[in-house]
């Protein structure tokens, strides 16, 4: 009888260890399912469901053991500004001479809620500059040549075909620091 208590007790030990990593995976997949859940509604910063998610992230962490670094505080204060854009306000309309060309948002025109005015008055001469990219490492830039100085980049939503997703994403986010060097 001791022997067959041994060995199944050996053979539990076994399978602790996948236990452990199923538990662990387990784990990591109920945290991951309830901060993406619809009762966070979104975890929109400033509202019930982010400070919800902030709340249930800093008991995870004291049940760590993970000390706070701020001051006793997980949490830390950083100014937000927020714009709305009125789905109905965008008018993008292009002059030369006597002759205006309007464009229609969504359709022919895309912008974003402006945070510092509400309205841009912008006179200049246009160059149209592809994507706007300027990604060296890939062989690829619609910027070389291009001398934007006082001008308006007229620019393409979107990338080339032949983009890996990861580079688009870094590439993407490097579109005004870029268009600014060149003029």
């Amino acid at each position: 009888m001791k022997k067959h208590r041994l060995l199944s007790s050996a053979a539990a030990l076994l399978f602790i260890p996948s236990l452990v990593l199923a538990s662990t995976a387990e784990r990591f997949e109920a945290h991951m399912t309830f901060l993406a859940s619809d009762l966070l509604e979104g975890r929109e910063t400033g509202k019930r469901g982010y400070d919800l998610a902030a709340q249930y992230v800093e008991t995870e962490l004291r049940k760590y053991g993970v000390k706070p670094a701020n001051n006793g505080s997980y949490r830390q204060t950083v100014q937000l500004r927020s714009g709305h854009l009125d789905l109905n306000s965008p008018k993008f309309t292009v002059s030369h001479g006597d002759t205006r060309l309007s464009f229609s948002f969504p359709d022919e025109m895309a912008t974003y809620a402006e945070l510092t005015q509400s309205e841009i008055d912008q006179q200049g001469e246009m160059v149209f500059v592809g994507f706007g990219l300027h990604a060296p490492y890939l062989n690829h830039s619609d910027l070389d040549k291009i001398d934007l100085t006082g001008k308006i980049a007229v620019l393409v939503q979107g990338y080339p075909e032949n983009f890996p997703s990861e580079e688009v994403a870094h590439y993407k986010r490097q579109t005004t620091r870029a268009l600014a060097r060149h003029g």
